[in-house]
């Protein structure tokens, strides 16, 4: 059977989307490095990662989305991109920071004496200050663990777990934001993403081995015989959902997914539900849609478990 799949093109604005994303992450990347700051306990430090991180997804998801991009290895290859952005920009945020208060310190300690000097001579004073001085500080200082007054410090070698922790969340939100935008389904023909849907049909009355067969089933003429068959007695905890795909434009691009529902009894006494795609994204005719749908008139879908 044949089955969707992606064709690994991209629209032309994706790249333009690209660029204007990552320009927004890096000048995102100022507020939550100054959130830091503003707070700095590990505990918010942890909140702020994360709704960076969400984020960077969203972000990596949006471009990828507007961007008419069906390439999972570009999706992903951007979402790295913006990753590292919010967190080279971040770092580089800290940076600047570090060099403008020791710069205001120096400019005090001046005046403190009656003198007066500018901030352009007190940065000349500093002296040169690279990113391996705001390591070595960063390393040093860490971050402030409880409440005032009986505070602790997560310094030393904490300090480059944490920053790892955080390279990992914002790359990897970046990487999933951009890979799970191309797993939707699109149509080529209309240039567009497919956002229709219907269900077409429930069986609740397959039996086992009509359930393995559609399970097995290589041609879709299979999955219609067997969805045609006679009821072999009423299954009370599960069912055979039949679902379309279509484009919403044209109403020619369409797809079938089949799916198994079946409940099984908890530990508490109640029951859990659980499902499993037996067929996805397979390709279909209209008719074929068209014949499942009026075949499902019959029997309409369930909204809940029947009773016994």
């Amino acid at each position: 059977m044949e089955r969707y799949k992606s064709s690994g093109k991209t629209g032309g604005l994706f790249f333009v989307y690209g660029i204007a994303g990552i320009a927004a992450i890096a000048a995102t990347s100022w507020l939550y490095q100054k959130l830091l700051e503003w707070i700095p306990l590990i505990y918010v430090s942890f909140l702020a990662t994360l709704g960076f991180a969400a984020a960077v997804f969203f972000v990596a998801f949006l471009i990828g989305s507007l961007g008419h991009n069906r390439s999972a290895l570009l999706g992903a290859f951007l979402g790295l991109v913006i990753g590292c952005a919010g967190l080279f920009g971040s770092h580089y945020v800290a940076y600047r920071g570090m060099v403008d208060r020791a710069t205001d310190s120096i400019v005090d300690s001046v005046e403190d004496l009656g003198q007066s000097i500018t901030r352009e001579d007190a940065r000349k004073r500093l002296g040169k200050v690279g990113m391996g001085t705001y390591i070595d500080v960063r390393v040093e200082s860490g971050w402030s663990v409880g409440r005032r007054g009986r505070s602790g410090q997560f310094n030393g070698a904490l300090v480059w777990i944490i920053w790892g922790i955080e390279a990992l969340v914002l790359v990897g939100a970046g990487l999933i934001g951009g890979w799970s935008a191309t797993s939707e389904i699109y149509c080529e023909s209309c240039k567009a993403w497919i956002d229709g849907g219907d269900h077409l049909l429930a069986r609740w009355d397959l039996d086992a081995q009509a359930v393995h067969d559609l399970e097995q089933a290589q041609r879709v003429d299979d999955i219609v015989r067997i969805a045609s068959s006679p009821p072999g007695g009423r299954q009370l905890s599960q069912y055979v959902e039949f679902k379309s795909t279509y484009c919403a434009k044209c109403k020619q691009t369409m797809y079938l997914t089949v799916t198994k529902h079946w409940s099984e009894p908890n530990k508490e006494g109640g029951t859990d539900d659980h499902q499993d795609d037996l067929h996805a994204n397979v390709v279909v005719t209209p008719e074929l849609v068209g014949q499942l749908s009026e075949l499902g008139r019959s029997h309409p879908a369930p909204d809940a478990h029947p009773p016994a």
